[in-house]
């Protein structure tokens, strides 16, 4: 039980059994998908595939990809590059195989399973010439950056277009 009485190594020791024990009874309960814990010091955007959404912590925005003296535009790029990156996530080599509800399992009809392997092979094909060393594509995020950055950019031409008219 916590008191302010307890000495701060059995303060501390306590708080681990309480996460402990809560940790555990998630385990065996269904996940809520509207519980958000987010550590407010994390840096990293990214997709959790277990609940199909995109995590942008608020100090994410505050990193090197974002300044109030940089450019509108760059500003939007990067964060267009950052959605577009991890939206892509829940279609590449993991997140194919989670559902929209975020259960593991093979879901993707048998020929688009052969058409991503294709596809992922002629990137990784494609990326070892450019840089004449092995690619594993399927460690690699190739896939999610690459298409983040096209998006970001054919957004960026979109919105020039459309403010020069």
């Amino acid at each position: 039980m916590l008191s302010a009485d307890l000495p701060f190594p059995k303060l501390v020791d306590e708080i681990d059994r309480i996460n402990s024990v809560n940790a555990y009874k998630s385990l065996l309960s269904n996940a809520d998908r509207s519980d958000v814990c987010i550590n407010p010091f994390d840096v990293s955007v990214y997709y959790d595939f277990s609940l199909n959404r995109i995590v942008i912590p608020t100090a994410a925005l505050h990193s090197s990809y974002f300044g109030l003296n940089y450019p509108r535009a760059y500003n939007y790029g990067a964060l267009g590059y950052i959605i577009a990156r991890e939206m892509l996530r829940g279609f590449d080599h993991q997140g194919k195989d989670f559902d929209a509800e975020g259960n593991y399992g093979n879901w993707l009809p048998g020929n688009k399973i052969e058409n991503f392997t294709k596809r992922m092979s002629c990137l990784s094909e494609k990326l070892e010439k450019e840089n004449g060393e092995d690619v594993d594509g399927k460690s690699l995020d190739y896939i999610a950056t690459s298409e983040g950055l096209k998006l970001a950019f054919k957004t960026m031409v979109i919105q020039t277009v459309s403010r020069n008219k």
